[in-house]
């Protein structure tokens, strides 16, 4: 398989990443329109659900939404419901910049881990996960309905934040 790794150039300058807090309506609304755009099933849901952490990035206009992260946690675990970047904001680190302030969050609750579902043929953000420390637990198979996406299996991912101490032996 002939894979082609395009630059990644540094993230804009102005690049802010920020919690969506729920006065947020317009950013919540581009959030929304985004992810119908880009994904053939909701990922970020309706309402903000307990324990659930959304993070949007923006570049250029303030209150413009370049990209969102939206996830939950439950029982220690961070669950990542979706990561998406417009279009044309793609290829400066936006995604990244999204994950790794979901992470520092998770670490800062002292979350055991992050787990996720990426379609096995994402190659790109299959990569940029594995580049962040996550790991495939399990292929699950026909995960997405058939035709949403050309591979319906998807990978189970997960990367662990916190990993108990050893019991020191006096």
């Amino acid at each position: 398989m002939l894979r082609i790794f395009l630059p990644v150039t540094a993230p804009p300058t102005n690049l802010v990443v920020r919690e969506l807090r729920p006065a947020d309506a317009l950013a919540f609304a581009r959030c929304l329109v985004l992810d119908a755009e880009l994904f053939p099933y909701p990922s970020i849901p309706d309402c903000p659900a307990v324990g659930g952490r959304t993070w949007v990035a923006s570049s250029a206009v303030p209150d413009a939404v370049d990209g969102f992260l939206a996830s939950a946690a439950s029982s220690g675990v961070r669950y990542l419901h979706g990561l998406a970047v417009a279009p044309a904001a793609r290829r400066r680190g936006i995604a990244r910049a999204l994950l790794c302030a979901c992470v520092k969050d998770a670490r800062e609750r002292r979350l055991r881990a992050i787990a996720l579902h990426v379609g096995a043929g994402n190659r790109p953000a299959v990569d940029l996960y594995t580049s962040e420390g996550f790991a495939v637990r399990r292929v699950v198979p026909n995960f997405y309905r058939p035709g949403v996406y050309p591979v319906a299996d998807a990978f189970e991912m997960v990367l662990p934040l916190h990993r108990p101490t050893p019991e020191r032996r006096p």
